[in-house]
């Protein structure tokens, strides 16, 4: 399975992701994953379109992972960027970032860090989750 991902970059077109077996039940069009894109640099897309058809000029690189639950963004939304993006004669990816608020937006660039008043649950959180909590309270950031 493949999936078609909007990236917040100035792109003129979309890039196609293999979509690892373990995710592909969870996965649908609007959500937001994490893939990477050139040698090192890691961004949030938005899947746009789900296929069978891998990419015929570059081998399709991995989703590294599904950020959400659910999708952020609806079709509708989609297409209304997609008609922006042509009205406006610029990419699906400016328009994503002109849409989509900042804490939506995740770029290798970002930092994580512990809010110094977080009452948090151990009980509620998964593995993921509490690995992540561990490492921030050992460490102030994480990049």
């Amino acid at each position: 399975m493949f999936v078609n991902v909007i990236l917040p970059l100035y792109l003129t077109r979309e890039y196609s992701y293999s979509v690892p077996e373990a995710m592909q039940p969870a996965i649908a069009v609007g959500m937001r994953v994490l893939v990477s894109f050139g040698k090192q640099k890691i961004y949030a897309g938005i899947v746009s379109k789900m296929h069978n058809d891998a990419p015929a000029n570059y081998e399709a690189k991995p989703i590294l992972e599904l950020t959400d639950d659910t999708t952020v963004v609806n079709k509708y939304q989609l297409h209304h960027w997609k008609w922006i993006a042509e009205y406006y004669l610029c990419t699906l990816g400016e328009v994503m970032s002109a849409a989509l608020p900042s804490s939506l937006k995740i770029e290798s660039e970002s930092t994580l860090s512990l809010h110094p008043d977080a009452e948090l649950d151990a009980h509620r959180l998964n593995d993921k989750e509490h690995l992540l909590i561990e490492t921030l309270q050992k460490k102030s950031r994480l990049p």
